[in-house]
């Protein structure tokens, strides 16, 4: 909850800062500037969560998630996983959360289980309390590694999207996102490469 506290309240000052007030004294933010709230929202829960293993909640309670692997989950799963927040914790005022994290052997909400996520505290593994395999092996880093680059490349757009609606204001944003543009295509060109090798390694490896 710390989190979404957080983004409710990023959200509230980004829209009385770039919004239009309107008929009845609220302000309204449209176009293309409606996006970085739920830009904000995708940074601070699905992208950090699922390349870090930490939010900033997550970090300030001493809690993290990671896959069976021992890894962040990556964006994709950690997507999954907060896309069920809308049922387990806001329409149910968190009841099915808490259900399922006290009754799960294994501490694990709905959301977890669909993206196969494990919570566990900061100097803990799902290795060290459930006795998962911990491995990642190269295929598995370059799948991350594609992933943080999507994800920078998404974030570019969004950022140059911001900049055409704020004009002169956005001078500097647009220049941030297009370096960010440029620098995921670099990290995307690292996975990609990391893919090949580790495909390579797995067709020249002698047969049994």
């Amino acid at each position: 909850m710390i989190d979404y506290g957080v983004i409710y309240l990023l959200s509230i000052y980004y829209v009385t800062l770039v919004g239009e007030p309107n008929e009845i004294g609220n302000y309204t933010v449209q176009g293309p500037l409606a996006l970085v709230p739920l830009l904000v929202w995708f940074f601070l829960l699905p992208f950090s969560e699922g390349i870090t293993g930490y939010t900033l909640g997550r970090k300030l309670v001493g809690i993290k998630t990671l896959g069976a692997n021992g890894t962040p989950i990556g964006w994709r799963r950690a997507l999954k996983r907060r896309f069920l927040d809308f049922f387990e914790i806001w329409m149910s005022f968190g009841i099915i959360a808490l259900i399922m994290a006290h009754k799960h052997p294994q501490k694990r909400r709905v959301g977890d289980l669909w993206a196969d996520s494990y919570v566990v505290p900061r100097a803990e593994t799902p290795n060290k309390i459930y006795g998962v395999e911990e491995t990642e092996d190269e295929f598995s880093k370059g799948n991350r590694t594609i992933n943080i680059a999507l994800i920078m490349i998404l974030l570019s757009v969004g950022a140059c999207s911001a900049a055409q609606g704020l004009g002169d204001k956005g001078d500097n944003l647009g220049a941030l996102g297009v370096f960010t543009f440029l620098a995921g295509l670099i990290t995307y060109l690292i996975g990609a490469r990391r893919k090949r090798n580790s495909s390579k390694a797995v067709d020249t490896s002698p047969a049994p």
